[in-house]
C-alpha cells in the first residue's frame, strides 16, 4: 500500500462508474447513433456474459480460499498468544510485541505482497522454538505452538500462492474488447432522446460495474471491509492491542470503525519512513 493514495481514489468503483455515465449521456446526446441494433450485437453480449460470469466464478473461489487461510491465520495467532501464558507475563508480552510486528507487515501491503511477513514470521517462529519449557504444562504449550506455527508455515505458501493468481494480460483483453463492443452496441441503439439516453447509459454503465468488480474482485479488493478488516481489529484487540491500520485504508474508507475508537495509523513520508500515530478515530 506505500503508493500514491490520491491517485488510487480516482480510480475506486464508484468514482469510474459515475465519471462514464456523465460521458456516455453526454455522447448519447450529442453524437446519437443510428438507432438500430447491429446484427453482433446477440451473439457478442452472449460471450461477453459468459466469459465474464467465468471470471468473475474463478474470483469468487480464489477470494473464499484465500479468506479461509486468512480466518485460519487470525485464529492460530490468537492461540499461540494464549498458550504463551504458560511461560509468564513477560514472554506472553514479547509474543505479542512479536505477533504485533507480523501483522503490522501484512497490513502495510496488499494482500499479493504477502511474502514481505515472512521475516517477522520467522522472528516469532525462531522465538518460539528457542523457548526453554521448565514444566508440563509449559512443554505441552511450546509443543501445540510449534505445530501451529508448521502448519501456519503450509497456509502462508498458499496464500502466497494464490493471492498472485491473477488474470492475465490476454484474459483482460478479451474482457474490454467484448466490453467496448457491447458499450458501442448500445450506443447505436440511441436516437438523441434524453429520455432513451438514460436508459442506455443505465445499460451501459451497469456493463462497465460488473467489469470494475471483476477488476476489484481481481486484486482482491471487493469486500474488504468484512473479509480483511474486521477479523483483523477484533484480533488486535483480543491480544490486548490497540488495532492498526494504514493511511491508505482510512483514507479509502476501506475498513468501518466507530468514531472514537482508538486506532493506531502508519503513516510512510516523503522519504519512505513509517510514523505510527495513535488516535480517536474521527476526532
Amino acid at each position: 500500500m506505500l503508493y500514491n493514495e490520491t491517485v488510487r481514489k480516482l480510480f475506486t468503483l464508484p468514482i469510474l462508474t459515475i465519471l462514464f455515465a456523465i460521458v456516455f449521456y453526454a455522447i448519447t446526446i450529442i453524437f446519437p447513433g443510428p438507432g438500430t441494433q447491429p446484427e453482433f450485437a446477440g451473439p457478442a453480449a452472449t460471450i461477453f456474459s459468459i466469459l465474464l460470469g467465468f471470471m468473475v466464478a474463478n474470483s469468487q473461489s480464489r477470494m473464499n480460499s484465500i479468506y479461509e487461510r486468512l480466518k485460519t491465520e487470525n485464529s492460530n495467532n490468537l492461540i499461540i498468544y494464549r498458550l504463551s501464558a504458560a511461560f509468564g507475563t513477560s514472554t506472553q508480552d514479547k509474543i505479542r510485541d512479536l505477533l504485533d510486528q507480523y501483522l503490522m507487515d501484512q497490513i502495510d501491503y496488499n494482500i499479493e505482497e504477502f511474502e514481505y511477513s515472512s521475516y517477522s514470521f520467522e522472528k516469532l517462529y525462531n522465538y518460539i522454538l528457542q523457548l526453554d519449557p521448565t514444566d508440563n504444562r509449559q512443554d505441552k504449550a511450546i509443543i501445540k505452538s510449534l505445530d501451529i506455527l508448521n502448519l501456519s508455515t503450509v497456509n502462508r505458501g498458499q496464500i502466497e500462492a494464490e493471492s498472485k493468481h491473477r488474470l492475465s494480460l490476454g484474459q483482460w483483453a478479451s474482457i474490454l474488447a467484448l466490453m467496448f463492443v457491447t458499450i458501442i452496441t448500445v450506443w447505436t441503439m440511441s436516437d438523441g432522446g434524453w429520455w432513451g439516453g438514460a436508459v442506455l447509459t443505465a445499460l451501459a454503465s451497469a456493463v462497465v460495474l460488473m467489469v470494475l468488480t471483476m477488476r476489484d474482485m481481481n486484486n482482491l479488493k471487493w469486500g474488504n471491509a468484512s473479509w480483511t478488516w474486521q477479523p483483523l481489529h477484533k484480533l488486535f484487540k483480543d491480544i490486548g492491542l490497540v488495532p492498526y491500520y494504514t493511511s491508505a485504508i482510512i483514507n479509502d474508507h476501506e475498513a468501518d470503525i466507530a468514531k472514537g475508537e482508538l486506532i493506531r495509523i502508519g503513516v510512510v513520508g516523503r522519504d519512505g519512513k513509517k510514523e505510527i500515530k495513535t488516535i480517536h478515530f474521527g476526532e
